[in-house]
């Protein structure tokens, strides 16, 4: 066999290898997602057995004014524990993502962005966002006032601008962006970057308005 040949074999198995472990990283994922969802379950019931208890409570309020305020205080610290499970987890979702988009991106040389941009308190916004984003594009929230999204392209990383764009024109919000290669190389200077340019771009505005 010639050397060239063994060298395509043993670049076939990294390969291999490579693909072996980001597949037992997606278990990995699956499987704390499923825990994490299996504890939000159980603090959805508790909120609404609580509220239950706040509802009873409140029909003989004059009497026992303080079992209600002391249910309605379980009941408020229960539904903020939820919340604040919930915003965890859709973190901890989207840096998981982000993660393995930067690992493809750097395995593969593929043209990879993170676009920030402000939450608006609207009621089907979320819905509005979703419809024209791509399949492809990873959607999520990274803090209250935030979203985020993750643009993987099979362009180089400097050819990936007019993609940014073009997504930019699509969300119709104030954009901002952080390209892998240029930016940073690794998954918290890619969003620190990006995060950074919101912030400009939020004191600019606060700086100059309309």
């Amino acid at each position: 066999m010639s050397q060239a040949s063994n060298n395509e074999d043993s670049e076939n198995v990294e390969i291999e290898e490579q693909l072996s472990n980001a597949l037992t990283e997606v278990e990995n994922y699956k499987r704390e997602l499923a825990a994490t969802n299996s504890l939000l379950e159980e603090v959805e019931e508790l909120v609404a057995f609580t509220w239950e208890q706040v509802e009873s409570a409140e029909e003989t309020a004059l009497r026992t004014a303080g079992v209600a305020d002391a249910a309605e205080e379980r009941a408020y610290h229960a539904e903020l524990e939820l919340h604040t499970l919930e915003q965890k987890r859709d973190r901890q979702l989207f840096d998981q993502a982000l993660e393995l988009a930067v690992r493809k991106a750097r395995r593969y040389e593929r043209g990879l962005a993170i676009l920030v941009f402000p939450r608006v308190e609207k009621e089907g916004e979320e819905e509005r966002l979703l419809k024209v984003l791509r399949d492809s594009d990873l959607f999520g929230r990274i803090d209250e006032s935030t979203y985020g999204v993750i643009l993987e392209e099979d362009l180089p990383y400097h050819d990936i601008g007019e993609c940014i764009e073009r997504l930019s024109n699509r969300i119709g919000l104030p954009c901002a962006s952080g390209i892998f290669g240029v930016d940073g190389n690794v998954a918290e200077e890619l969003l620190a970057a990006a995060q950074e340019a919101l912030e400009g771009m939020r004191s600019n505005r606060r700086e100059n308005p309309l």
